[in-house]
């Protein structure tokens, strides 16, 4: 059986799980022996049935993707490696954290009876919800420290850093903001196609700025076609029929290749992205798309797209696109950038 804290720490990964992944879960882990009718009943029904962490892990739907959001949003070191060395690094830092609640009790117990135990240290940690994800990220200095909130989930998550913190921790985070962006965005527009029988989520102009602007180059049976669209509900609309009218599934290639952001002084933010498109199970070709994203201070400064680039290639491809090998990205990212720089 798991012990208390084990069940916390499980729940908290339970909870970043979608009611369809938890219910199915929660068949699967009690034999359908049990009938639950709430998200609270139903990971409380997969905790008490399963026996040790080692057998949570290895639930199929404990997937590598859904550990690496758990991990960044403790505001841990991102580990490279496969899904067992991932595991492994979460049990790791599991019981470093109980060394030393454990130490902290024995030096509370020594300390002066008056002073009572801090409210916030000892609450237990509010479950992120399973609303919308909307993407948020400030910049500040204090206390000699480089301070980096990223709102996820509505839920802030502060990463501190030495003012002297490496470039390549810097470009790190910058990957790690970006895949974040990027599993939510299409993620939300490839679950409009019919075809692959997902929740529909909630895709439309309150994603964009009123004024955003599209670019879009595709090139098809050897010929090139190039339109631009403008206002957030036209964008948006335009990006839907991929999805819904020409039942196309985008599939990013998350790697560090396929991935790029860069953030400014002023907080508006470039995003890079490539990888294969689908249809009927059949990769039909390649696309790479960049964003310029823009905080808005009436919705507690979530970034919202003000412009996006979208390249289409009918050309199947064999292998993974790299933002390595493409020509056309260092094109659309300074593209990109020079048309949030001019916004109104």
């Amino acid at each position: 059986m798991l012990s208390d804290q084990e069940k916390i720490n499980c729940s908290d990964i339970l909870e970043m799980m979608s009611d369809d992944d938890i219910f199915s879960l929660m068949h699967t882990s009690t034999n359908r022996a049990v009938s639950t009718k709430t998200r609270k009943e139903a990971i409380s029904a997969i905790l008490q049935f399963t026996q040790s962490i080692d057998e949570f892990f290895k639930r199929r739907k404990i997937n590598k993707e859904l550990l690496l959001n758990y991990i960044y949003k403790q505001s841990w070191a991102v580990p490279r490696g496969d899904l067992n060395e991932i595991k492994n690094y979460i049990i790791r830092k599991w019981d470093e954290l109980e060394r030393k609640k454990s130490g902290s009790k024995i030096h509370k117990t020594k300390a002066v009876a008056k002073w009572p135990p801090n409210q916030e240290e000892d609450s237990p940690r509010n479950p992120v919800p399973t609303r919308p994800v909307s993407f948020t990220q400030t910049n500040n200095y204090n206390n000699n420290k480089y301070v980096h909130n990223i709102t996820i989930n509505h839920t802030v998550v502060n990463v501190e850093l030495p003012t002297n913190v490496s470039v390549a921790n810097k470009e790190s985070e910058e990957h790690w903001n970006a895949m974040t962006f990027t599993k939510w965005f299409y993620s939300m527009l490839n679950s409009h196609n019919p075809d692959i029988g997902q929740t529909v989520k909630p895709f439309g102009p309150q994603h964009f700025w009123r004024d955003a602007q599209m670019r879009l180059e595709m090139a098809t049976r050897g010929e090139h076609v190039s339109e631009k669209f403008e206002g957030a509900e036209t964008v948006a609309a335009k990006l839907l029929s991929f999805c819904v009218s020409d039942r196309l599934v985008f599939s990013p290639n998350d790697c560090a290749d396929g991935l790029k952001s860069r953030t400014d002084a002023f907080g508006r933010k470039v995003i890079l992205v490539c990888g294969l498109v689908h249809k009927d199970g059949i990769c039909v070709g390649s696309f790479c798309q960049s964003f310029g994203l823009i905080s808005d201070p009436t919705m507690n400064n979530s970034h919202k797209i003000r412009v996006t680039l979208l390249k289409l290639d009918e050309n199947g491809a064999l292998l993974t696109p790299a933002l390595t090998c493409d020509n056309d990205a260092s094109v659309m990212e300074s593209l990109t950038i020079s048309a949030i720089e001019f916004s109104k």
